[in-house]
């Protein structure tokens, strides 16, 4: 747990969202009373929109780099894990506990924020959509099955007790 990178993805999470808010995206037209197309502000929007959507996949690549060296982590250790009388590694019981590891968790809100700038973004060049309406169906395709199954492993097999004694 490095709490250092949790901090980064935090503050990088709150000046993303001052970027947005503040016009940090650029400007698809001029402002000249007619709205017509920049193409120097079109070509400036769509390289920004490409350094954000790179940011996206680079956070998603991490994320999942993150989930699998936790599971690679088990594989290697399993002779050295205390089993229990079902066969299970200790680990293995409290194992959903990765589901809410802080990194991972502030790298899908800082996801979720480059996916708000990118809709944002889209606004700004004229395309006709709801962020909100778009921004909550992508947080509840990428977050809802990931708290669902995480809350659900929990209450099922009560493993929050033994998160609860041996990881916090």
């Amino acid at each position: 747990l490095r709490v250092e990178m949790v901090s980064f993805f935090q503050c990088y999470l709150l000046v993303n969202f001052m970027v947005v808010q503040q016009g940090g995206i650029p400007s698809t037209t001029k402002d000249d009373g007619k709205k017509s197309r920049w193409y120097l502000g079109c070509f400036i929007w769509s390289l920004w929109v490409s350094c954000v959507s790179f940011q996206w996949i680079t956070g998603l690549s991490s994320a999942a780099s993150l989930t699998f060296s936790y599971i690679s982590m088990e594989a290697k250790f399993r002779p050295c894990m205390v089993e229990l009388e079902s066969g299970d590694a200790l680990l293995n019981t409290t194992l959903p506990v990765m589901l809410f590891h802080p990194v991972l968790l502030a790298q899908l809100m800082n996801m979720l924020s480059l996916v708000h700038a990118i809709l944002t973004a889209l606004v700004v060049a004229g395309v006709k959509l709801d962020p909100r309406a778009w921004l909550l169906r992508y947080a509840v395709a990428a977050l809802g099955p990931y708290f669902t199954f995480g809350m659900g492993y929990f209450l099922v097999t009560l493993s929050f007790v033994f998160a609860y004694v041996f990881f916090l």
